[in-house]
């Protein structure tokens, strides 16, 4: 799941969104978080279909250089869009 979430199919939309709210609470806490304090030369990888992840702040004036790639999967899955967007 991520933030993304939209419905659990066969649930009812406010006890889905309740549920989901619960999961991601459950999923956010100790020992299942980690906050990378980083160093010069560090590298990160994650896979997003499997990782919740969320941008830190940090000082503008350093610079900053980023990689991204993408793998294609599913798109029925992996779109994040609900279904009265896909029908839109």
């Amino acid at each position: 799941m991520g933030r993304h979430a939209y419905g659990v199919p066969g649930m009812k939309e406010n006890k889905s969104e309740a549920f989901l709210a619960e999961l991601l609470e459950f999923a956010c806490q100790p020992p299942r978080i980690y906050q990378h304090k980083w160093q010069v030369g560090d590298v990160a990888v994650w896979d997003n279909r499997s990782l919740l992840h969320q941008a830190r702040p940090w000082d503008m004036t350093e610079p900053r250089i980023m990689y991204q790639s993408r793998i294609a999967g599913d798109p029925k899955s992996e779109s994040a869009l609900s279904p009265k967007q896909e029908s839109a």
